[in-house]
């Protein structure tokens, strides 16, 4: 389903953008954000059908964590998902989801519920499925969100996160929030500076934390994971891609740079020619050793490939299966 078959939600999204047609955003920000929003159902399919591959959707309860604009709720539930549930902290997020809630005829409902406040997200009880996509990056206690999540879910439940990866090399040349050089590899407090050095009106809610951070506090908690690896072209050619955003990364150093504040530029520039030089130095170990025919070269391929060329990480956790 596009957002042609989502006339209010559409309708909705274009009074909020102020235009009549799509065409009219010509700002790459407003338009990357307008684009996501219009693609809500479509990926909500394909997380759907990553989740088919690994366990039934049909009759059960679920629940979508910062379900933002709706899609997903949509989407589980023509997939068979019963008791369909969102939750986001934005109000103005719940009207898209509800206006998608509408055009669909769906059941579904929304509530404005914090994640990371067991006192609010507890009464809706318990689910089998449970899904937070591009979100935990957003809250202000990941720890907090992933054991409220966690206690959500039932016996036999399962939590599907998808988590923005900070060391991508294409979100190193411009990120996936702001579409900023450099951002994501800063550490918090100085990706606040620069963020609010270009937007000084907003709040920068994003925080990276690395994928060992949620495997080590999902194993803490008791769940058994799995790391989801996206469907991949030839290693090779994943690997050359990569490189070829570093040397891209390192051209736009050279450039001025107007949108990082001045006493941050060198910073950003170490930053980026350190995650630049260390994936170059272990690129061409793997070459080395698939000359010598070492069977290790795929080993350290698949590595270097999860963590600067996937943009996001998949994790599918469920509780243990007592024998």
């Amino acid at each position: 389903m596009s957002y042609e078959g989502l006339p209010g939600f559409k309708k909705l999204l274009m009074q909020r953008y102020g235009i009549n047609s799509i065409e009219e955003v010509q700002d790459p920000l407003a338009k990357m954000y307008l684009d996501f929003a219009l693609s809500t159902v479509y990926r909500a399919e394909l997380v759907k059908n990553i989740i088919l591959k690994y366990t039934d959707i049909k009759g059960k309860r679920y629940l979508d964590v910062g379900c933002a604009y709706g899609g997903f709720l949509a989407s589980f539930e023509k997939a068979g998902a019963v008791d369909v549930t969102g939750i986001d902290i934005n109000e103005q997020l719940l009207d898209y989801s509800r206006a998608v809630i509408a055009d669909c005829n769906s059941k579904a409902r929304v509530y404005n519920k914090n994640i990371v406040n067991g006192e609010e997200v507890q009464p809706l009880g318990k689910f089998d499925l449970i899904t937070c996509n591009d979100v935990i990056e957003h809250v202000d206690n990941p720890k907090a969100a992933l054991n409220n999540m966690i206690s959500m879910l039932n016996e036999k439940g399962t939590l599907f996160m998808q988590i923005p990866n900070r060391m991508s090399a294409s979100f190193i040349r411009s990120d996936g929030h702001f579409q900023l050089f450099g951002i994501s590899i800063l550490p918090k407090p100085l990706a606040d500076k620069y963020f609010n050095a270009v937007y000084p009106a907003s709040r920068h809610d994003v925080t990276y934390k690395s994928l060992n951070y949620y495997l080590n506090n999902l194993k803490e908690l008791g769940m058994e994971c799995n790391v989801i690896k996206p469907m991949q072209e030839d290693k090779d050619k994943s690997l050359k891609s990569i490189l070829n955003t570093f040397n891209e990364c390192e051209k736009l150093i050279n450039e001025d740079l107007i949108s990082i504040p001045p006493e941050l530029k060198d910073t950003v520039k170490k930053r980026v020619l350190k995650m630049s030089a260390l994936f170059k130095r272990q690129y061409n170990k793997y070459l080395n050793l698939k000359n010598t025919g070492s069977n290790s070269s795929e080993v350290l391929a698949g590595k270097l490939i999860q963590k600067f060329g996937e943009d996001f990480w998949i994790i599918l956790a469920g509780k243990p299966v007592c024998k």
